[in-house]
């Protein structure tokens, strides 16, 4: 995914476009379907970043794939980025779109990895207690990471708890290293 002032303030742009005629749940739903499709189609990507393909030629396989599906403002939205020759940005402007949609209905993206898969009362005690401490509706994204060992590590916007056995490791070695009983002189 491209990210960075690109992807952000073309989806702030749409966003701002989408608050005004009252479509932003519309738009979401696009800018989801355009980020999973960009996520899970290597070829579709690879064409989009492609600069050998002419712009009226992606144009017309984006109108082709979404054409039905995608509301007419999205559409002629995605025309226009791809007119600008950014269309590479299109995973990160739906991901940016995502987060600004989410913030605005007042959901946090919350991201819990652990060493094996965590079960759905876990997660539900999970949620509840970042919509205690937070104010505000999660969304529990989980994955599995077998290098944690054990424990767990969660992350809700630029906050990270690591609870995991191997940080606890990692501790304990730079502990270790440091010898408190040698002679300075």
């Amino acid at each position: 995914m491209k990210s960075g002032r690109i992807p952000n303030r073309y989806a702030k742009a749409i966003f701002d476009l989408a608050a005004e005629t009252n479509l932003t749940a519309r738009v979401n739903e696009d800018m989801q379907l355009v980020g999973s499709v960009c996520k899970s189609n290597r070829d579709f990507r690879q064409m989009l970043e492609s600069p050998v393909i002419r712009s009226d030629k992606k144009l017309a396989v984006v109108r082709a794939l979404f054409g039905t599906l995608f509301h007419e403002m999205t559409l002629a939205y995605l025309e226009i980025i791809i007119r600008k020759r950014r269309e590479m940005f299109f995973e990160g402007i739906a991901e940016e779109f995502n987060k600004l949609y989410e913030a605005s209905i007042g959901v946090k993206k919350a991201f819990l990895k652990t060493a094996v898969e965590a079960g759905s009362e876990l997660k539900k005690q999970v949620i509840e207690m970042l919509e205690k401490q937070l104010n505000c509706k999660i969304d529990l994204v989980t994955a599995v990471d077998k290098k944690l060992l054990g424990g767990f590590v969660l992350q809700v916007d630029d906050q990270q708890w690591d609870a995991s056995a191997q940080h606890k490791i990692n501790q304990l070695i730079r502990e270790f290293n440091v010898n408190v009983y040698e002679r300075k002189l």
